[in-house]
């Protein structure tokens, strides 16, 4: 199974499989050619990468974990701290809006895509409950070894690293119900604006 970092990896291999990491760009040829069987990827790759074309079944809902080291308007330093507070405050609230469109489209393509799968044959599988729990069962394992992996690896404190993943397990719980009234993407904008980026101080942030 072609897996994209280590946690999709320890998923595969407690459920017996063998992980293969490969670039997403050789994805195409792998499924074609048999050298891998499947992959974890978003609906969205299935016409980003052409994968509509070599996918043959697609199972949904499993619990896969999330991403959240994308950067939607980043800057080098030298060239922000050329800015004044106000282009500054200016640039933030223009990525708070960049970052809640790339967010809302990467959602509405998945739906899309989805639906020309669909329209293309593609067996559409829901996850079953065997396979739900055991994820559940995995991800409860992993959330005690992901803390004291980074303490070992990094020589972090390990009362800090259980910190910082107890925080982030919370800030997920936050942001799953203030997100679901969200409709459109000018409103995510507002939200990340009002929850995030407005928090940041211009005339210290980034020096």
């Amino acid at each position: 199974m072609r897996i994209s970092g280590a946690p999709w990896a320890r998923w595969v291999k407690d459920f017996g499989g063998s992980p293969v990491a490969l670039p997403i760009t050789e994805i195409y040829e792998a499924l074609e050619q048999g050298v891998v069987d499947c992959t974890f990827l978003s609906p969205t790759e299935l016409t980003n990468f052409n994968l509509i074309d070599v996918v043959k079944n697609i199972t949904t809902d499993v619990p896969g974990g999330l991403y959240a080291a994308g950067g939607a308007a980043t800057l080098n330093r030298d060239t922000w701290n050329r800015f004044n507070d106000e282009e500054k405050e200016a640039m933030l609230k223009a990525g708070s809006v960049m970052a809640a469109y790339v967010t809302f489209l990467y959602q509405e393509q998945a739906h899309s895509d989805m639906e020309k799968a669909r329209s293309k044959g593609i067996n559409i599988i829901e996850a079953d409950s065997d396979l739900l729990e055991r994820s559940r069962e995995f991800i409860k394992s992993d959330l005690e070894f992901i803390p004291e992996f980074y303490s070992g690896e990094y020589g972090i404190d390990s009362k800090r690293t259980r910190e910082l993943a107890d925080t982030m397990s919370s800030l997920i719980k936050k942001w799953n119900g203030l997100v679901g009234d969200i409709e459109t993407a000018d409103q995510l904008a507002e939200l990340y604006w009002s929850e995030v980026y407005s928090k940041l101080e211009p005339s210290s942030y980034g020096k």
